[in-house]
């Protein structure tokens, strides 16, 4: 009886070793998966905190866009004034051409006569 009693003993005692190994190993993944998963954390609060930067960065840029493109609006419309303005003036020029040559023509006429 000594000998199943020591016997049941050791047979609780290795199920008690295999069970406290079962439990250790079981506490080691969970160590480990939870440093996964707070590394897998720690990159989506990086990624997070970039996407919030360049979304504030892509605000910034887009209303400098704008004061660009209505520059370039006011740009536009100032060379088309000046554009016939040039017109305008080439207009004149071509009209005092015109008067300076009937003029020249009218001075050599009373020249000759």
């Amino acid at each position: 009886m000594i000998e199943s009693e020591s016997s049941i003993i050791a047979q609780w005692a290795i199920a008690l070793v295999v069970g406290l190994a079962g439990v250790a190993y079981g506490f080691q993944k969970l160590v480990k998966s939870w440093k996964a998963t707070d590394a897998e954390s720690s990159v989506i609060s990086i990624m997070h905190t970039e996407l919030e930067r360049m979304a504030a960065q892509n605000t910034i840029l887009a209303e400098e866009l704008n004061k660009f493109q209505l520059e370039i609006i006011k740009l536009n419309k100032e060379l088309h004034n000046l554009s016939i303005e040039n017109q305008r003036l080439n207009s004149e020029i071509a009209s005092l051409t015109k008067e300076v040559s009937r003029l020249q023509i009218m001075l050599v006429e009373n020249k000759g006569t």
